[in-house]
């Protein structure tokens, strides 16, 4: 069982590292091999494409912009193959989550808008809900007990619905809504 972090930001992001980080030691733990890419730009590499192909559960991490996720995440999205025509398509049959940092709470709408579209356009299980770490998920830019608990839940339920998804043919026969 292999899952894939990407941390999608234009930035040095230490707060989003640390959640990414927190859900891939917790993945780990439970069995899993973990590795992350880091998406600065919007190049989409075959290098990347081949990564997110091999892994059986992927986090998608990156800060918040106005409610939104990073610009890097969304071009990576909106780049990859979603499997129409024949074409491969690296997300469809695999389990996900993402993990969204933000410095306000209002914007925790997006982390599950995003994680919403995930599934919708590449046929990827993402689970529900999103994991948003605001502002009082933090004390000098290292997670709090709270928040790194609730990284360790979504990263021990990835690698759980991983197993799951790559063993049930009914799930890994369903398509993007292209």
């Amino acid at each position: 069982m292999h899952i894939l972090g990407i941390l999608a930001t234009p930035y040095d992001s230490t707060r989003t590292r640390a959640g990414l980080d927190a859900v891939l030691a917790a993945s780990a733990a439970a069995g899993a091999t973990t590795a992350v890419e880091l998406q600065r730009d919007a190049t989409v590499t075959d290098t990347l494409i081949a990564a997110l192909d091999d892994a059986e559960g992927i986090v998608f991490a990156s800060p918040t912009f106005r409610a939104g996720v990073s610009w890097p995440l969304k071009a990576l999205i909106d780049q990859l193959p979603r499997g129409g025509n024949g074409e491969a398509a690296p997300l469809r049959g695999t389990a996900g989550a993402t993990v969204a940092t933000g410095a306000s709470d209002h914007h925790f709408l997006g982390a599950e808008d995003f994680r919403s579209r995930l599934g919708h356009v590449s046929a990827m299980q993402v689970l529900a809900p999103a994991i948003y770490l605001g502002p009082d998920d933090f004390a000098d830019r290292a997670l709090t007990d709270d928040g790194r608990a609730r990284c360790a839940t979504i990263g021990g339920a990835l690698v759980d619905l991983a197993r799951a998804v790559q063993t049930s043919s009914a799930i890994q026969a369903l398509r993007p809504q292209i």
